[in-house]
Order: C-alpha cells, then sequence, then structure tokens
C-alpha cells in the first residue's frame, strides 16, 4: 500500500513540479503590403476568382495570432490558430511527431518528414545580417519555379536566427533545411513573422504528450459530440446540434433561452460570462438577461480579486459582477491576483498592481515571473532575481533560477535546472542542493525527491534557522 501510495504521490508531484528547462515560445502573426492587396484586387474582376474571399480572410489575420511554437532544445511543439486548430509535438531527438487533439484527449503518430518532399535552391546570404525581437538573424532566399513556363519564378526570403533551434510544419518542411528558427518568411508582399518571442521555464515533461490521452490511428474522423454542461447553481448550458450553439435552461429542464452562445462560464454569485457568434464576451444573468453588452474580447473572472478582468481595445482592466469598471488604470495585460498582487505590463514593461489596480512595482522590468504577499521573481539577461514588494528592494539574484513558494521567506533556487534547494530571504541555504523536486506547503512541510532517485521523503523547514 506504501509503494502505491508513494507512486501516485510521485506522479501528482510531477505534474506540480518547478520548472526544469528553458524554452523559448514565439508568436507568429501574418503582414501584407499594400501592393499584395492591389494585386488581388484586379483578380477581383473575375467572377469565378476567390480572392476577394481569400484578401479578406487575409486582413482578418494581420496581426492576429496565427501560430504559436515552444521550441527547446530537442523537441518543440507548435499551435495553430487559423482555420483549424491543431497541436504538433515533435521530438528532434526519437524522430517522432505527434497530432494533438485536447478536446477530444486523443493523438496520432504521424511521419516525421512527410515523403517526396519538394526540395527548392537555397541560397544563403552570409553578408546580409538583421536583429528581430533582439535576436541576430541571417538571411536565406529560396527560389520557387512554377510548372507554367509562362509564370515567374518566386522567391521567398527568411530571416532566421541559430540561437533558437529550428521548426518546421505543413506547407513549411522547406523549413528543416535552415539552420535555425524562422523569425520572418516573406513573399511577394506578404510576411509571416515572429510578433513576440519570450523566454519560459517548463517541466521536463513539457514536450511529452499526456498519459491520459488516448492514440488512434487518424484523428481526422471526429467522432466528438459536446454535451450538456453543468454550470452550477441548478443551471445548464444545453447543447443545439443543428445551431452548434449553447442555450440555458435549469437544472430541471425548464428552457431560459435560445441556443444563442458559443461558450458560458460556471456562474458565480448569479453571474454567467457568455460569449456569442460574434466571438465578443458580456456578463449575463441567470435569465440570460445581459448584465452588459457584448462589447468585450475576452472576460475572466478572478477568485481571489473577487471581481472580472476585462479586455477591450486591446486594454484590459477590472469591472465588478454590475458591470461597472471599478479601477481607473488600465493595461495590455494583467495576470490573475496571486497573494493580494497580481503582474501587469505595458509594451514589454512589468510591474505590479494591488486589488485596487493602483501600482505597486513601477513597470521598468522586461519579465516578472511570480510573486507572493512580500516578493516577486524577476527574469532578465537570462537569470532570476527576487525582489521585496514594498520598498523594491533586491533580496538576492544569485541563482540563475528562482521561485516564490507558498512559504513567503522561502525560495526554490538551482544554478543549473536540474538539481534544487530552499533558501531563505537572507540567502542562507536550508536545504542543500540535491533535489529535481521540491514541493513547499505553507506550514514548513516540503515533499522532496532526491536527484536520481523516485521515493518522496517529507521533511520540516524552519526558514529562520
Amino acid at each position: 500500500m506504501k509503494k502505491i501510495f508513494t507512486f501516485i504521490f510521485t506522479a501528482c508531484l510531477f505534474q506540480i513540479s518547478f520548472a526544469q528547462q528553458e524554452i523559448n515560445k514565439i508568436d507568429y502573426s501574418i503582414s501584407i503590403e499594400e501592393s499584395f492587396k492591389e494585386k488581388l484586387k484586379e483578380l477581383e474582376a473575375n467572377e469565378t476568382d476567390p480572392s476577394d474571399l481569400f484578401r479578406t480572410i487575409l486582413e482578418d489575420m494581420e496581426g492576429e495570432i496565427v501560430l504559436e511554437a515552444w521550441i527547446g532544445k530537442s523537441a518543440n511543439k507548435i499551435k495553430s490558430n487559423l482555420f483549424q486548430d491543431w497541436v504538433y509535438m515533435r521530438d528532434t531527438e526519437a524522430k517522432t511527431l505527434f497530432r494533438i487533439d485536447t478536446t477530444t484527449e486523443r493523438y496520432s503518430e504521424i511521419a516525421y518528414l512527410p515523403e517526396n518532399i519538394e526540395e527548392y535552391p537555397i541560397t544563403f546570404k552570409s553578408e546580409e545580417s538583421a536583429t528581430i525581437l533582439g535576436f541576430p538573424c541571417k538571411l536565406a532566399v529560396i527560389e520557387i519555379f512554377s510548372e507554367d513556363s509562362s509564370d515567374e519564378s518566386g522567391k521567398v526570403e527568411i530571416w532566421y536566427t541559430e540561437k533558437i533551434p529550428q521548426i518546421f510544419w505543413g506547407n513549411y518542411q522547406y523549413l528543416n533545411q535552415i539552420p535555425g528558427a524562422a523569425l520572418k518568411i516573406s513573399t511577394q508582399g506578404v510576411a509571416f513573422y515572429a510578433k513576440n518571442i519570450e523566454k519560459l521555464k517548463v517541466s521536463n515533461d513539457y514536450f511529452q504528450v499526456p498519459k491520459n490521452y488516448s492514440i488512434v490511428a487518424d484523428l481526422d474522423p471526429i467522432d466528438y459530440k459536446p454535451e450538456n454542461i453543468e454550470l452550477g447553481e441548478d443551471m445548464v448550458a444545453y447543447y443545439d446540434s443543428i445551431s452548434f450553439l449553447y442555450g440555458l435552461k435549469t437544472i430541471s429542464g425548464d428552457i431560459i433561452t435560445e441556443p444563442n452562445f458559443l461558450s458560458l462560464t460556471a456562474f458565480n454569485d448569479g453571474v454567467s460570462i457568455a460569449i456569442d457568434e460574434s466571438n465578443t464576451s458580456a456578463l449575463i444573468n441567470k435569465k440570460g438577461k445581459n448584465i452588459t453588452e457584448y462589447i468585450y474580447d475576452f472576460i475572466t473572472y478572478d477568485s481571489e480579486l473577487n471581481a472580472y478582468i476585462y479586455s477591450k481595445e486591446d486594454k484590459m482592466t477590472v469591472m465588478d459582477e454590475h458591470g461597472k469598471t471599478i479601477w481607473s488604470t488600465e493595461f495590455d495585460n494583467i495576470n490573475p491576483f496571486s497573494s493580494q498582487y497580481a503582474i501587469v505590463s505595458n509594451g514589454d514593461k512589468y510591474g505590479l498592481v494591488d486589488k485596487t489596480g493602483k501600482i505597486i512595482v513601477p513597470l521598468t522590468y522586461s519579465s516578472i515571473s511570480s510573486n507572493n504577499s512580500k516578493y516577486f521573481v524577476v527574469e532578465e539577461n537570462n537569470k532570476s532575481a527576487i525582489y521585496e514588494i514594498i520598498g523594491n528592494k533586491l533580496v538576492t539574484d544569485a541563482y540563475k533560477f528562482l521561485f516564490t513558494t507558498e512559504m513567503d521567506d522561502v525560495f526554490l533556487a538551482s544554478s543549473d535546472g536540474e538539481t534544487y534547494g530552499l533558501i531563505n530571504s537572507t540567502g542562507k541555504i536550508i536545504l542543500p542542493f540535491e533535489y529535481e523536486l521540491i514541493d513547499v506547503s505553507g506550514d514548513g512541510q516540503v515533499s522532496v525527491v532526491k536527484t536520481g532517485e523516485t521515493d518522496v521523503k517529507t521533511i520540516h523547514i524552519d526558514p529562520k534557522k
């Protein structure tokens, strides 16, 4: 029994363990030059030509995040946000590639490289260089020849950085010949480019398919059917298979609204967040009536704040359950609250605010990864540093990896991202650097797994000793 309990506990601990590797996340978008738009307009004179629809689709995507990539040293994950959501998980050492459906919790293994990949001549312009989002880039040019001799050949310019491992997917298989990650791909007035790049710390199993997912031969025959969803407070979202929308009814079956919603969240004191067919958000009550209009890009309930964080016209702030804005400040991004404070950002600068929206830590840092009630962690120049929230005083920057824990004055630290220990607010080591997993509870109990072992042990620490 003890071994079974230890196994289960270890599995859970692995799921909530601290980050073990550093990766790059790239958000890609699309830009379109006016010259390309004009070319499409010229084609619209032909009634059978779909260029008008194509131009509209491209313009709608312009500036939006169309693809996300998480890139590690030997694995990567790519998610498309275009017409069809999909996730590819690639292991560059094992040469495996999985396509994942997160909705149905299924996955299938597909060819690491498709057969008969069309290869094009590539010229590496060693004399050309550029800097994109802080990364040094080199230029490669691909010549694409049309089978129709009347058409001119097309040139694809690829700006890539050797500081990030290569990725390739779908119609971009030719990128496997590029010695680094492509940050801009452009041809004939259309560019696919990196809009944001950030460094993240993730667990070692981040690039593994979840164990509860089922493998299938082919993901294309989707047999998933949405079901009714209990929303709490005796309310249910019922699914309409004709309109593919949700309506609202009571748990006893009384219909409250027609199926008008793309989604509904659980009710909280009589309030639910609804998304309509226009993909905008609003607050509604249990009668299905609007508390706010559908004018928000998104709304989320923050249980720590007991209020609603919302985004409108690319700015975020907070409103109460009546839809009244209660902050005088607004930001590009507001993280969920943690221990009385939230991480906020404007552009590429980060700071902290309290529950009234007052700025407590000025927005001067390039990255803040976490906080508790007394301290926050800054990530800059590939290194971590811990500061006091009140007074903004540096506590320590002696380790490459630093994390706050559930104990205010205890920090998880590591120099290599593989072995971890604990230090207190004076920098004193209170748990030696010989563990690969450490989980700290607020009462001083610490669950640990030593590096190279599997047994979970529980010890007690006193941060003052």
